[in-house]
């Protein structure tokens, strides 16, 4: 009797623990679940204007509530995407359409690679833009569902129809303030003209940019040596070997020796925005001097 008494009092305690323990575990799970983030929909978002890459588009009513992300391409980091996306009826907002902003020459190269390719949309200067669009349109949120025997118009419907055809360039294109500053040379005392030197920057705005120039500047600010063009687009501290009395471009395999005269001297650095004025930053004057001195 005693053995069945004890036996229903363990049993007892074992239920109360498994029921109590069951909802900590519901609290806990409950308290620490994560939430989606938050998706900040476009606020200008009948017409959205594009300051940084100078072009704008017009959104039917039902695109309302839209948002835009900014990409980089994983293989081409020069190349630039803006991503729009629309709730989905999961909950989550999901990719539609997205437009490139291409270098020229990287356009003209993935024009020879395989597989699908956006659709271009105009020339700016040195630069492309065109677009592409997903997969599957069905399921956006304001949207009808798919009934058989009609034309379904769904987002892709609107990006064809409307969204792309109302793309145009702004007649302005305001240029992001840009800048960069010299972590090599600083403050050195001296460079030897027959030994190369390493040259660091960074720039402390970084935009998508298409020609810089490397120039020697002497002190009645005339350039006297080693320029350089090439196409450059590379966050964080860029770094180039460069023997001063070399002016070479990338275009060309020939190089070209110039006299330079020991004296005092600058970096300076440009680099140019589609067609906007040419940003600039230059470093401190810094001696050069001949080998015998």
């Amino acid at each position: 009797m005693i053995n069945q008494t004890s036996s229903k009092i363990w049993i007892l305690i074992i239920f109360v623990i498994l029921i109590a323990g069951g909802i900590l575990s519901w609290q806990y799970w409950k308290g620490t679940k994560e939430e989606p983030p938050m998706v900040e929909p476009t606020i200008n978002w009948k017409v959205y204007k594009n300051e940084k890459y100078g072009f704008s588009l017009t959104f039917p009513e039902r695109w309302r509530g839209y948002t835009i992300s900014e990409e980089k391409d994983m293989v081409y980091s020069e190349i630039k995407y803006l991503v729009f996306s629309l709730k989905h009826s999961s909950g989550q907002y999901k990719s539609v359409f997205k437009l490139g902003v291409y270098p020229e020459e990287r356009w003209t190269t993935l024009q020879g690679e395989e597989g699908p390719k956006p659709t271009h949309l105009i020339q700016k200067n040195n630069y492309i833009f065109a677009y592409s669009i997903g997969h599957d349109d069905e399921g956006f949120v304001g949207f009808p569902e798919i009934a058989p025997g009609t034309i379904y118009q769904g987002p892709f419907y609107d990006v064809i129809n409307f969204i792309i055809p109302s793309f145009t360039l702004n007649e302005i294109a305001e240029a992001p303030k840009t800048g960069g500053k010299f972590i090599y040379p600083a403050g050195i005392e001296q460079w030897i003209i027959s030994i190369p030197q390493k040259i660091q920057w960074e720039l402390t705005d970084f935009i998508m940019h298409y020609t810089m120039s490397l120039t020697l500047v002497d002190t009645e600010g005339q350039r006297v040596a080693g320029i350089i063009y090439w196409n450059y687009n590379k966050e964080g501290i860029n770094e180039i070997i460069w023997d001063v009395k070399t002016l070479y471009s990338p275009y060309s395999l020939a190089k070209l020796q110039r006299e330079i005269i020991p004296g005092r001297y600058k970096l300076r650095l440009e680099y140019k925005y589609l067609d906007q004025d040419s940003r600039v930053f230059e470093s401190d004057y810094f001696n050069i001097i001949s080998q015998s001195q």
